[in-house]
């Protein structure tokens, strides 16, 4: 009996000693999260809403910038609208050798960047919106978030860019050269078949097989654009 009482006593102990947390396990959880990475210096130097160059490099020539996007809800619409800012000074940057309104594939852009830096701005609603600001249904964030990037405009880069674009209005051109001869050969066809129709009932359905005809050219001519389209 007194092995048993021993041993339940034994392991009672052992259950509070596990259940009590350490001084080292307190200071843990009391313990500050750690502390956001500061800002580059170039973060700091681009406008919110702006790119910048960086260096000795001039507006819209090339060179190392600085893209700044505005504050936004959350990281990945801070990102988004950084890269947007980025876009818009490639567009700038390429032309007038490529319009503006063409937008370069994603891997390109992306060889362009060098760095990504995310800052939290913390935003005091209530000297802001006032009264407004406690509404519980508006639910505002009191944190928002700025990104920027650095990119290099190289001249290898801008060079890979427009030969890219070059190539995207050239398979564009073949497929629509393809197209017109597709069409051209259908409408070929149809009146081929119109004039044995038309010769086989010996003209008493020429309205008919014409709107019939017609039809079908402007079939194929649909089916067509969608194709290209």
């Amino acid at each position: 009996m007194n092995r048993i009482a021993l041993s339940i006593a034994l392991a009672f102990g052992l259950l509070a000693g596990s259940s009590t947390p350490s001084p080292a396990q307190d200071s843990d959880r009391g313990a500050a999260p750690p502390p956001a990475p500061a800002a580059p210096d170039w973060f700091a130097a681009a406008p919110e809403g702006g790119i910048v160059p960086l260096g000795d490099a001039e507006a819209g020539a090339g060179g190392p910038i600085a893209a700044k996007g505005r504050r936004s809800y959350s990281q990945e619409r801070a990102l988004a609208d950084a890269r947007a800012e980025l876009e818009r000074a490639v567009a700038s940057w390429l032309a007038p050798e490529v319009p503006e309104g063409w937008t370069p594939p994603a891997g390109l852009i992306d060889a362009l960047v060098l760095d990504r830096h995310i800052e939290p701005v913390l935003v005091n609603l209530q000297s802001t919106l006032g009264p407004v600001a406690n509404d519980p249904e508006l639910d505002l964030p009191d944190l928002l978030y700025v990104a920027a990037m650095r990119a290099n405009l190289t001249p290898g880069h801008r060079e890979a860019i427009i030969q890219a674009y070059r190539q995207e209005v050239g398979a564009r051109r073949s497929a629509l050269l393809v197209g017109l001869g597709g069409f051209l050969l259908s409408c070929l066809a149809i009146l081929s078949l119109y004039i044995r129709a038309d010769e086989a009932t010996k003209g008493y359905y020429t309205n008919r097989l014409r709107a019939v005809a017609v039809a079908s050219a402007g079939a194929a001519g649909a089916i067509i654009y969608r194709l290209l389209a």
